[in-house]
């Protein structure tokens, strides 16, 4: 079972790195980016503090390599129960873990994110992440497609993914699916330009 779970980990990650139909996204933009921790480990490793090839967290599959807090750890919005894809994200800006707790490591020292890169431990006062998507229409392919408003061009890349839950086994909203790590093109790491509330629109047009 072990095996299998982790060439189900290689899969996704092969997913986030090649990109369609999920992410789009390319390791090359992580380079001199937000998310390029390589001034965070001693042999500049860019992969590293997220992902490992070998006896990464299979519980979570993506070959994880980064400690984070339990979903119950948090304050969240009625109902929510956190995904692996808004906890691996928290597992940085939760304000609480160090940056470079990865690789077995502890959470004495390091750099621990503050100011507006800090969510914190209470979410309920961020958009609502481990949520139920209420589209059952849209559950099937599990993406929400975007199409240009009159006068708004969000530009390339026009889905955004939403998760099963592996707990609920619902298909929710989660922090990936606005935000993808990998594609550091666009402010704020989202998926695409909000220009004219364009990725607002995108989910909250089809209610």
């Amino acid at each position: 079972m072990r095996a299998v779970k982790r060439i189900i980990g290689i899969a996704l990650v092969s997913a986030l790195v090649i990109g369609p139909p999920w992410t789009g996204e390319s390791l090359a933009n992580m380079k001199n980016s937000k998310h390029d921790l390589r001034g965070s480990n001693s042999n500049a490793e860019l992969c590293l503090p997220c992902h490992t090839p070998h006896d990464g967290d299979d519980t979570v599959g993506y070959l994880w390599n980064h400690a984070y807090q339990p979903g119950t750890a948090f304050t969240t919005w009625e109902g929510a129960t956190l995904g692996d894809e808004s906890l691996m994200c928290l597992g940085c800006h939760d304000g609480q873990t160090v940056r470079d707790n990865y690789t077995g490591g502890d959470n004495s020292g390091g750099w621990i994110l503050t100011g507006r890169s800090s969510v914190g431990m209470k979410l309920t006062d961020d958009h609502p992440v481990g949520i139920e998507y209420p589209d059952s229409s849209r559950y099937a392919e599990k993406t929400i497609i975007y199409e240009d408003q009159e006068g708004i061009d969000a530009g390339s890349g026009k889905y955004l993914p939403l998760y099963e839950n592996a707990t609920t086994g619902k298909v929710q909203v989660e922090c990936a699916t606005c935000h993808a790590v990998h594609n550091t093109s666009k402010d704020y790491l989202l998926r695409f330009v909000n220009d004219g509330s364009a990725m607002c629109i995108a989910c909250h047009a089809t209610w």
